[in-house]
């Protein structure tokens, strides 16, 4: 089994980021993970208008560096993603360049294209390793779900491959 748990985690200032955990990672730790954040198990599973956790953006990515998991900005290109909650400056820079963010989700090749090029030709964007460009939908109702795919060459069907990848 690849993944277990997966979590998309709204930070205090609306950005939505995808935690994808270790399958290995026991439940009570992804459990403490979200109560630390803010977030009680009567929360789990559903997206509140009201509700706002404790963690900004820099506190979530401070928080998954204690846990083997991946961090993907859920909706890069809408306005629940970094590039368009923060206007171009410092905080931007620092998340997209954060090495602990591995992914960006984009909805058109448009939007790909327009953010290959952003991070291609600014130095504040600069990372070691580069960021993995995850087509997504977005679904909320099941006919959308699969409608946008990314697929990854993985030499073997594991976490660690899937981080590599």
């Amino acid at each position: 089994m690849l993944f277990r748990s997966g979590i998309e985690f709204e930070v205090n200032n609306g950005i939505h980021i995808l935690c994808l955990f270790n399958p290995d990672t026991p439940i009570q730790e992804i459990e403490s993970f979200l109560n630390r954040g803010g977030y009680k198990s009567e929360d789990y599973g559903f997206e509140h208008a009201n509700k706002i956790s404790k963690w900004d953006i820099f506190q979530l990515l401070e928080e998954s560096k204690l846990h083997d998991c991946v961090v993907i900005d859920a909706h890069t290109d809408s306005d629940k993603g970094i590039l368009k909650t923060f206007n171009n400056g410092l905080p931007r820079a620092h998340c997209l360049s954060n090495p602990q963010l591995s992914g960006v989700c984009y909805n058109s090749e448009k939007q790909r294209s327009l953010l290959e090029e952003t991070f291609k030709n600014s130095i504040e964007y600069q990372r070691e390793i580069p960021l993995a460009f995850l087509k997504s939908s977005d679904a909320h109702r099941i006919v959308d779900v699969g409608k946008d795919i990314t697929f990854l060459q993985l030499k073997s069907l594991s976490f660690i491959e899937l981080k590599n990848a």
